[in-house]
C-alpha cells in the first residue's frame, strides 16, 4: 500500500495487487474484507491491480514503477448505479470534482471514495453554495451514500420551500423575472 495525491492537496490510500485471473475481485469485497483486519482509516479507497510486482534491481519493490490510478488499472465494483435525479447528478459532480475522481454512482458512499471530516466540511460549504440548504456535516455521517444526501438535500429544499409566505415567493419570482 502506498499513498497517492489526488490533486487536491489530500492523499487517499492505494493498494497495489496482483490478482489471480480465476478470483473474482470487488472494491467492496476488498474493502469488506481488509476492514475484519484493519482500521477504518487504514483501509485503502482505491485497488489497483497489476500483472506483476515491479521489482528493482535488488529484488525489492520498485515503488517509483508503481502506476498511477486510472481508469484501465482500477479495481471497481461490477455495479455502478449512475445517479437518477438532477440532485444526485449535481451532487455527485460536486463530489467528482471535489475528490479528483472520474465518477460518482448513486450509492457510493462518501467515505469510502476517500472522504474524510475536513473534506466533509468543503462538501457542506458546496452543498450551501449550490443549493441554498445547510447540509450538517452530522447527517453527512449518518448519510454518506449519493442518494442518501440528495434525499436529505430534498427533505430541506421542501422544507425551505414550505416556510415562505405567497408573498415572499411571488416577490422571488418577480425578482428571478427581472434578471432575466
Amino acid at each position: 500500500m502506498t499513498t497517492r495525491s489526488n490533486g487536491s492537496g489530500t492523499a487517499r490510500l492505494v493498494a497495489y495487487l496482483v490478482p489471480q485471473t480465476s478470483a473474482k475481485i470487488t472494491k467492496t469485497g476488498l474493502q469488506t474484507f481488509l476492514s475484519d483486519y484493519l482500521p477504518d482509516y487504514m483501509v485503502p479507497t482505491t485497488f489497483v491491480a497489476l500483472a506483476e510486482v515491479p521489482l528493482s534491481v535488488h529484488g525489492k519493490l520498485d515503488r517509483s514503477a508503481l502506476p498511477e490510478p486510472c481508469t484501465e488499472n482500477i479495481i471497481e465494483d461490477d455495479l455502478f448505479i449512475s445517479p437518477q435525479s438532477p440532485i444526485e447528478q449535481h451532487l455527485a459532480g460536486l463530489l467528482s470534482e471535489l475528490m479528483k475522481i472520474e465518477r460518482v454512482g448513486r450509492d457510493d458512499n462518501f467515505f469510502k471514495l476517500g472522504g474524510h471530516s475536513l473534506m466533509g466540511a468543503q462538501l457542506v460549504a458546496l452543498i450551501r453554495e449550490t443549493f441554498g440548504v445547510d447540509l450538517s456535516l452530522r447527517s453527512l455521517f449518518e448519510a454518506p451514500t449519493v442518494r442518501e444526501m440528495s434525499a436529505e438535500i430534498e427533505r430541506l429544499i421542501y422544507e425551505r420551500v414550505s416556510a415562505i409566505s405567497d408573498e415572499e415567493a411571488l416577490r422571488m419570482l418577480a425578482s428571478s423575472a427581472d434578471r432575466s
